[in-house]
């Protein structure tokens, strides 16, 4: 998260879209620092069809992983998430995580043949288990 997002005050806690960067670069900055040793790529996908898209995509050897990060503490329906589902229909992905605000939300989605299953993880824990693994 850039430091000059500190200085705006809790204005940032007021805009939820604000917020919900602040969290995808704070969640993109683990994520780069836990596979930084491997050379990743980083990029988002967009859907030709229908502009849906996914936040990240972390490309590093032959793995390809896909993040969603919809800060909500209310549940993400698949309605939601339609450039995930459509990135798993098209694209080879190794594995696919849906980054949420709600801390119950830990486990597989209810998916309809997507492979592979998106796995539903908090930001706080995604960022706490993926800074440690940096350790």
């Amino acid at each position: 998260m850039p430091s000059c997002i500190l200085l705006t005050g809790d204005n940032i806690l007021k805009d939820r879209a604000k917020f919900g960067q602040a969290i995808e670069n704070a969640f993109l900055k683990h994520i780069y620092g836990l596979y930084y040793s491997q050379i990743p790529n980083f990029y988002y996908w967009r859907s030709p069809t229908d502009e849906k898209e996914v936040d990240i995509i972390c490309q590093y050897g032959s793995q390809s992983l896909a993040f969603e990060i919809k800060y909500s503490s209310n549940k993400i329906a698949l309605s939601d998430i339609k450039g995930m589902i459509n990135l798993l229909k098209k694209e080879q992905v190794s594995k696919a995580y849906l980054i949420t605000g709600n801390e119950q939300d830990i486990g597989y989605m209810e998916t309809t043949n997507t492979q592979p299953k998106i796995f539903r993880l908090p930001a706080h824990i995604a960022c706490f288990v993926s800074g440690k693994q940096q350790l």
